[in-house]
């Protein structure tokens, strides 16, 4: 039984060139024959290698090429900025995934769900949240602090201190402390 190919990788790309003079079927045609060194017209009848190169030539004619490497950098960024190693690609694709962040592999994710895929990490950034569970270090807590501060209630003091612990995720330890007058 012969295995089934999608040809929608082509004909996203064919749609998004504009259109000179003649119709979209004419220049599918001028197209393949170009790739195929004048064999064929069809799609269906190139081969692997024939067709790769011509999806690849249609991409960067479009645009679609460099969009998508800039809509992964942008991810990849983001994902640094959440504690993910982007050095390493089986951590990259065990995040991307997980069902409510994308649901399959880094390299497998469209243009389109890149650009999702960036707002849910920006969401995830701006409540807070690291990949190690706790709460992401602000800037101020990026550093060792220790201090007294005055609570609501008079002659009530809170001692705080901003503790580092393992260089990416910070804990908060407060305790109260009454302050009993003479």
């Amino acid at each position: 039984m012969e295995e089934k190919i999608s040809y929608a990788r082509f004909y996203v790309s064919l749609n998004k060139l504009p259109l000179q003079g003649g119709s979209r079927d004419e220049m599918k045609k001028d197209i393949v024959r170009q790739y195929t060194g004048g064999r064929t017209e069809s799609v269906r009848e190139m081969t692997g290698a024939e067709y790769a190169a011509c999806c690849e030539a249609l991409e960067s004619l479009s645009g679609e090429r460099e969009l998508k490497r800039r809509r992964r950098s942008v991810c990849l960024k983001l994902m640094q900025e959440l504690g993910i190693d982007t050095s390493d690609w089986q951590r990259i694709n065990d995040f991307c995934r997980h069902p409510r962040i994308a649901g399959k592999p880094f390299g497998q994710i469209g243009v389109d769900e890149l650009e999702r895929l960036s707002v849910k990490l920006r969401a995830i950034k701006s409540h807070g949240q690291s990949t190690t569970g706790g709460k992401m270090p602000s800037p101020a807590s990026q550093r060792q602090a220790k201090g007294w501060r005055k609570g609501a209630k008079s002659g009530q003091i809170q001692l705080y201190a901003v503790v580092r612990t393992d260089g990416e995720a910070s804990q908060r330890l407060e305790e109260r402390c009454q302050v009993r007058g003479n």
